[in-house]
């Protein structure tokens, strides 16, 4: 018996236990199934559902890649940059656990730092806990918070560890049953009466030590290859012999699919390390004009070092296209999304794909900590923002000053680095009543705060700050704030 369901368990029936003891023990007044162990089989089912997952993430791994190891049975997944998709962590665990329990799939799924700590806990951890509000499904999750995972990992048992079986039992006969009581042993000790893998699983386990895994691709990644007659080393040559590969790639995509993603590899004749073009859209596309047109900007981005011997179009994946219905008369917005678009493509793969990047908020008290740059490809295609989106967001609020609200509480101008400057308070309410800039002192008609912003102590460089927005006897609206450690006053940014 290598496994049992949750059924069979409750009747006393678990792995390693004879097939026949583990039959007299079913209640036969219940239904029940007894199959043939197929571990090959079982690693293709598990292999379709990791392609499965692919809609959680792109990266996905079955547990061991080797067919002759122990039989497989989970699943790593890589969230990283795909929790805040789902509502953070523990929603994304909880709807991965729904989605497989409504395939009839009992699950044990922990979000953690490393893999083979993940493992353990997910395998031997008591702390799980539902994922969903019943316990119809059995399914459970649990969300270990960051720098966390070791000290958790530290009260499994010694078979977290995955060691030979004839090892673990010499660890049980000396009276080791935790992983904590491993890892008190002098490193030498260990080493020299366990041996070196006792201690790189130890490593592992704890998150010190890099442990690879093979992701699975998805089955719609297409591949299509052509050897060259003679090396070309002319570009428009070039991109002559591969418009067949790419018309043959392209259409071989299901009807009303496209790309995001399309990866040219080139062979060079010097045996070179190859020349590989990694080719990005913001919105899929399946056009071939618009896929040879990138490749040319990514040729002029990297020209190559040797004449090219063979090519090699690979396809990750393919995504649904959006269809819209026509219209007799487009509206200016729709043309100019597809202009945008059409140029953030152009950009991107001429320039590179880090190199174009827009703003976006980041829920940070500090002001000058609360803008992030993403590339723009990456960002317009999870957004799907137009350009009148873009310019919402960045369009000043056009106010008379005596229009200036309370409401208005941040700049549409947030300097990189704060200016110093002079202000005068008056008292009692210590407000400010004039500000010197450089050798000029300006008076001020009226004053909104102030606002205080104070990060905690646990962060890197703390701070303390009253804000206060100002309006200068011309009109003119600053955002100044007074540092409460050094009592010093700043300029940080100016409302249009």
């Amino acid at each position: 018996m290598t496994q049992a369901c949750h059924q069979s368990r409750q009747q006393g029936i678990h792995p390693g236990m004879p097939l026949a003891e583990a039959d007299s023990l079913l209640d036969r007044g219940l239904p029940h199934l007894l199959l043939p162990d197929d571990p090959g089989g079982d690693r293709q089912s598990l292999s379709r559902l990791a392609v499965w997952c692919h809609r959680y993430t792109p990266w996905v791994a079955v547990e061991s890649a080797d067919p002759s190891a122990d039989p497989a049975e989970s699943l790593f997944l890589d969230i990283t940059g795909c929790a805040h998709l789902w509502g953070g962590e523990e929603s994304m665990l909880r709807a991965i656990i729904e989605d497989l329990a409504s395939h009839h799939l009992q699950t044990r799924g922990v979000v953690a730092d490393g893999w083979a700590g993940t493992w353990g806990l997910a395998h031997f951890s008591d702390h799980l806990r539902p994922a969903s509000g019943s316990r119809t499904n059995h399914s459970e999750g649990w969300v270990v918070g960051p720098g966390l995972m070791e000290r958790e990992v530290l009260r499994l048992p010694i078979e977290a560890l995955r060691l030979p079986a004839d090892k673990i039992d010499i660890l049980h006969q000396l009276g080791l049953k935790r992983v904590e009581q491993i890892e008190a042993i002098p490193r030498s000790s260990l080493a020299s009466h366990l041996g070196e893998d006792t201690l790189c699983r130890l490593d592992r386990l704890l998150g010190r030590a890099p442990e690879s895994l093979m992701p699975i691709e998805s089955t719609s990644a297409i591949d299509r290859h052509l050897c060259l007659e003679y090396p070309i080393s002319q570009q428009q040559q070039l991109l002559q012999s591969m418009d067949p590969l790419l018309t043959e790639a392209l259409s071989s995509l299901p009807t009303g699919h496209g790309i995001c993603r399309l990866i040219v590899t080139l062979k060079l004749s010097d045996k070179e390390m190859p020349a590989v073009l990694s080719l990005g859209s913001c919105r899929p596309s399946s056009s071939i004009h618009h896929w040879r047109e990138m490749t040319r900007l990514s040729l002029e981005r990297s020209p190559l070092r040797q004449s090219a011997e063979e090519i090699h179009v690979h396809i990750p994946s393919s995504v649904p296209m959006e269809w819209r219905e026509q219209e007799m008369f487009t509206s200016g917005e729709q043309r100019d999304t597809r202009a945008w678009e059409l140029l953030l493509d152009r950009l991107s793969n001429r320039l590179g794909r880090e190199k174009v990047v827009v703003a976006g908020w980041v829920p940070d008290a500090q002001p000058e900590r609360s803008c992030s740059w993403t590339p723009a490809m990456t960002s317009t295609r999870t957004k799907r923002r137009s350009i009148s989106d873009h310019s919402a967001l960045c369009r000043p609020t056009q106010l008379r000053p005596t229009q200036l609200r309370p409401t208005q509480l941040r700049p549409t101008q947030l300097f990189e680095h704060a200016i110093p400057i002079v202000v005068g308070t008056v008292v009692p309410a210590d407000r400010p009543a004039w500000i010197q800039r450089g050798r000029d002192r300006e008076n001020l008609s009226t004053s909104w705060g102030p606002e205080r912003i104070d990060t905690g102590w646990w962060r890197d460089g703390p701070m303390a700050r009253d804000y206060f927005r100002v309006e200068l006897m011309g009109g003119e609206r600053l955002w100044i704030y007074r540092d409460l450690q050094t009592k010093r006053w700043f300029l940080h940014g100016v409302f249009d």
